[in-house]
Formats: structure tokens, sequence, C-alpha cells
């Protein structure tokens, strides 16, 4: 049996040799490494995703889990059974965030998005240093939580503190607005680099 960290290099011999294989995966944002290894494993061993503590305190809240793997959706679903919704097919992210009293993100991608629409956010981000991450901290949008006691804490204030709901979802508003637009920046990048 081959077990690794997500390494493309043992995935692939691995699956040449046809010796099974697991991989431990806390990095679900490397998409580039994720294509080359996830596809060939037999077992994927992550993080859970929502813990237990946030299901048992926060009853009277709609919690939607968005899952990455196969495999993770039958263990959220065995475990937390209906005390959560679980999509079974592709859903609209941005509407999905616009109707969210309280955002928990595990990666990156949608803790910004929520952070930047205002959402009350909290990055769980077990993997190290993001600078994005620091940057929306920095700026008062989200906060950051290690373990499940902090993460609780920070998710009862911010759903019971209207007033600092209202305080994030300004403080984003004026964040964004002294934003570049990416697009405008990409395309100009790209058009002096066509000329070269």
């Amino acid at each position: 049996m081959a077990v690794h960290f997500a390494s493309p290099e043992c995935a692939r011999v691995a699956f040449g040799l046809r010796i099974p294989q697991v991989c431990i995966s806390d990095c679900p944002h490397t998409v580039s490494v994720d294509r080359l290894t996830l596809p060939l494993v037999d077992r994927l061993v992550t993080p859970r995703v929502i813990p237990y503590a946030l299901t048992s305190n926060f009853g009277e809240y709609n919690i939607v889990v968005l899952g990455r793997y196969e495999e993770q959706l039958s263990h959220l679903a065995e475990r937390f059974g209906n005390k959560i919704i679980l999509p079974k097919e592709t859903i609209d992210g941005a509407a999905l965030l616009k109707a969210s009293d309280l955002f928990v993100g595990m990666g990156g991608t949608m803790t910004v998005e929520a952070a930047l629409l205002g959402i009350p956010s909290i990055s769980a981000y077990q993997g190290g240093h993001l600078y994005y991450i620091s940057y929306l901290v920095k700026q008062g949008l989200t906060q950051e939580a290690h373990s499940i006691n902090r993460l609780v804490e920070s998710a009862k204030e911010l759903l019971a503190n209207e007033r600092k709901r209202k305080l994030l979802a300004e403080r984003s508003r004026n964040i964004l607005e002294k934003m570049e637009d990416p697009i405008e920046k990409i395309m100009t990048v790209l058009e002096r680099f066509c000329k070269s």
C-alpha cells in the first residue's frame, strides 16, 4: 500500500504498479496537484469540514455543507443526517453566500467572496498562512478559527451581533469600491504581452 500527502509522483507510480493507495490531503485549494493525484487514489483522508459542535449549537439555523469528494459527502450524510443540508448538485455559490447569515470556509476562495460581499465569515483553514485571508483579517472582514472552540465562539458572536454584521457589510462595501477590477488589469497585461 502507498500512503502519500497528495504526491503526484507517488500517485502515478502506485497507480501504474496497481498498488492500492491512500492520499492524505488538507489542501483542496491546490487544484493542479489534486487533478494529478485524486483521480488515481483508492481512499482520500481529509479533515471534517463542519465539526459536530456547529450542528449541535446552531439547531435553529439551516446549515448547508458543500463537500468536494464523494467519500466526503457520504461521510457527512452518514454523520449528520438531516441536521445539515448537503446539496447533491452544483449550486450557485454567489447566490448561496448572499442568502447566508454566516460563512465558514476551509479553503480560501469562498471565504474571500463571502467577506467581500459583507457576509460574516470565519476562515477555519488549517493548512498554514494564506496572504489573502491575512489581508481580510487585518481589514476586519473575516475572523480566523484554528480550533473548534474558537470556531463556535466566533460563530455565536457573529450570528448574535446585528450591529457587527451591519458594520461588516459597510466595511466590505468601502473596501470593494477601492479595489481594481481584475478583468481590466488582466486585459491590460494580455494586451501588452500580445504586442511584445
